[in-house]
């Protein structure tokens, strides 16, 4: 028992190396970490080690950290290959081409955003007039603050949903974040605090519904137009004010998490935030347990061909319906906690088994790199690509990003504005 255990954690630690070669060997080449095989490495080798020292009496296996570098691996090669192809890509030479840049547009472009987050805020507006009449609420603070509970105990129970009328304009807290994080590069002054208006709008959303999911898939959102026009900009280094702001934002976002739950408890236990934060700190980075765990169970049973990774689409054309709360089954953490949170990599291995992730994979890094060739080059038009790729990636600890048709459709309306920016667009 005691050498199985040494063994285990001889191999974990092997392949968080091998991780770490992996990512390093791909800056090497490519010398930008917004590279689609680099960032992909690269935040995945922190995904990995972080909950290991973060929580490191959760249960880890190594088979799922070794599938998790394979993945990385193919991903990387893919890119490579592509680089192969078509040498342009190489960062050296891309630069050396004219582009037709975004910035020519910038001006409708922040226009169009304000407008989105006029619609996101009515949307905001309706929630809470709708939550006040439904449940028969009083006009201050004391009343006000049992919305989130009353909110979330129905939708729970599965009584009542959200007429369209309210659902409708919410949707545009995505079309928003998308657009705000795409434009802040070409903002100044006070326009680049209305480039972030669309988090706090979906931060504002999150409280009244006691949900953290529309939040998070926001700040996925913008940050994937983000990291999409620095690439088109050939804006490819983080500064260290970047990173010292993603740190306060990530810590930003762990007390949201906690004010969520205790808003769902009714908010009325100071003491209680404690207790939430120790769960917290054992539960939010417990995917890679639940995901190595499930790995070292897995059976073949037959491929889903992409109704575990593509469900949002399917549901909206007819062919499956999207479940809530997707995996039922939990896996035990530390302190007698749970987890369903399995990484989108379960959901790719049901539906194409492992090796055939491993080809998607390889795909995937081909089609990204050749996103990011575009870009660096001044198509604009791939911007929408290459932020499906960063924001796959950014959702990947948690499931597929693609899930979501809310969030589909807000890349399908960013679309349709960046064809209005440009009518004789040349892809």
């Amino acid at each position: 028992m005691i050498l199985s255990e040494v063994l285990a954690s001889i191999s974990t630690f092997t392949a968080l190396i091998a991780m770490t070669g992996l990512a390093i060997t791909g800056y090497y080449f490519h010398r930008t970490w917004l590279q689609p095989g680099n960032f992909f490495s690269l935040f995945w080798l922190l995904l990995t080690l972080i909950p290991l020292l973060i929580a490191p009496e959760n249960p880890v296996y190594p088979f799922g950290i070794w599938y998790i570098f394979s993945f990385s691996l193919a991903l990387l090669l893919g890119s490579l290959v592509w680089s192969f192809i078509d040498p342009n890509t190489r960062l050296g030479k891309a630069l050396t081409v004219a582009g037709n840049k975004l910035d020519r547009y910038t001006k409708t472009l922040l226009q169009l955003t304000i407008v989105f987050i006029i619609v996101s805020l009515i949307g905001v507006l309706l929630l809470l007039l709708y939550g006040i009449n439904r449940y028969g609420l009083d006009m201050n603070i004391f009343s006000l603050s049992t919305l989130p509970n009353l909110y979330y105990v129905d939708r729970d129970t599965g009584i009542f949903t959200l007429p369209w009328a309210v659902k409708g304009f919410m949707y545009f807290v995505y079309v928003a974040s998308l657009s705000g994080g795409s434009a802040i590069l070409f903002a100044k002054g006070k326009m680049k605090l209305i480039c972030l208006l669309p988090l706090l709008i979906a931060l504002l959303q999150g409280a009244i519904l006691a949900v953290r999911s529309g939040f998070l898939l926001s700040i996925v959102l913008w940050l994937s137009g983000w990291l999409a026009v620095k690439v088109l900009v050939n804006d490819l280094k983080f500064q260290p004010k970047t990173v010292v702001i993603s740190l306060i934002g990530f810590s930003l976002f762990i007390f949201l998490f906690i004010s969520v739950r205790w808003l769902r408890s009714g908010a009325d236990d100071p003491f209680l935030i404690l207790y939430l934060l120790e769960n917290v700190r054992i539960s939010m980075f417990g995917h890679i347990t639940a995901f190595s765990t499930w790995m070292r169970d897995y059976h073949y049973t037959g491929l889903s061909f992409g109704s575990n990774t593509f469900s949002g689409p399917l549901d909206l054309i007819g062919i499956q319906e999207r479940e809530i709360g997707y995996y039922k089954e939990n896996v035990l953490l530390s302190s007698a906690l749970y987890t369903n949170v399995f990484t989108v990599f379960r959901g790719l291995v049901q539906d194409f088994s492992i090796p055939g992730t491993l080809v998607v994979a390889f795909g995937s890094g081909m089609a990204a790199s050749i996103s990011f060739d575009r870009c660096l080059h001044g198509k604009f038009i791939w911007l929408i690509p290459l932020s499906f790729f960063y924001a796959f990636t950014i959702y990947s600890p948690i499931i597929s990003i693609f899930n979501y048709t809310s969030v589909l459709m807000a890349w399908c309306i960013f679309f349709v504005v960046l064809l209005l920016l440009n009518k004789k667009l040349l892809l």
